[in-house]
């Protein structure tokens, strides 16, 4: 399996994003935290679920090692129609597990903005719409780990933390901390081949952000990848990315309409 690479040369207007993008996150570095107030959530048998997302259980050889500064974050939009939807379980497809290790779950309000950038060969402006994570939701610290051997769907509970589905849809973030070793205790891991990997799949969705590292910088920010790849191909190859070249991470989202206790 070949790691799934964002690179310079992919991406050729990122000097420009990285700029703007780090203007547009302003308001999560400032450390913004939308709060919700909710009452008790009680999930029984016949509480009625969607699945949200595009999580499949199709091979892949495409995918993205978890490392300590890395983040995958989907955005998964209220497509249910209906008020009072809560969270139930974050769903993602590992495919290898090599060490023990710790990741965390992320939500993430949507941020929608209009990115400027330039040509890189004839230096011409151009903008066009896009959305990343924005202010963080706040909830109780979501800790998961991974162990040696561990493979396919992993399921996350999220009915303790009795999130609402805002309106306008949210982003759920993986986000790695670290490995351990056989005794528990932290373990460095370097090689790309001992990482834990988890599944992508090819998709038609611009859903996808990567917490990136653009070459020859220090700074990282947040890239909707498709929605980038997407105008780059159009605007500097003129024409449109192949099927394979658009990716996206295997995430679902069940959501839940459920009895309310007061």
């Amino acid at each position: 399996m070949k790691p799934l690479l964002i690179a310079s040369a992919t991406l050729l207007s990122v000097a420009l994003y990285a700029q703007d993008t780090a203007m547009a996150n302003v308001d999560s570095a400032n450390g913004t935290v939308v709060n919700y107030r909710l009452n008790e959530l009680v999930v029984s048998d016949d509480t009625p679920e969607v699945l949200l997302g595009e999580l499949n259980g199709k091979k892949s050889r495409k995918g993205q090692t978890i490392s300590a500064d890395s983040k995958v974050a989907y955005y998964f939009e209220n497509t249910t129609g209906e008020e009072g939807v809560y969270l139930k379980s974050m769903l993602f497809k590992v495919a290898k597990v090599k060490h023990k290790t710790e990741a965390r779950i992320k939500i993430y309000k949507k941020h929608d903005y209009v990115q400027d950038t330039y040509h890189p060969k004839t230096g011409a402006k151009f903008s066009y719409a896009t959305f990343i994570p924005g202010d963080p939701i706040a909830t109780q610290e979501i800790v998961v780990f991974l162990e040696p051997g561990q493979k396919g769907v992993v399921e996350v509970d999220l009915t303790e933390y009795s999130i609402m589905m805002p309106e306008e849809g949210l982003f759920l973030s993986l986000e790695g901390v670290g490995y351990y070793d056989a005794a528990g205790k932290p373990a460095k891991i370097t090689d790309p081949k001992e990482m834990t990997w988890i599944d992508f799949h090819p998709t038609t969705t611009d859903n996808y952000c990567g917490w990136i590292n653009p070459v020859g910088t220090n700074s990282y920010f947040w890239n909707n990848i498709n929605k980038h790849l997407k105008v780059d191909y159009e605007v500097v190859f003129e024409h449109k990315p192949s099927k394979k070249t658009i990716m996206s991470p295997n995430f679902g989202l069940k959501v839940i309409m459920p009895k309310l206790k007061f």
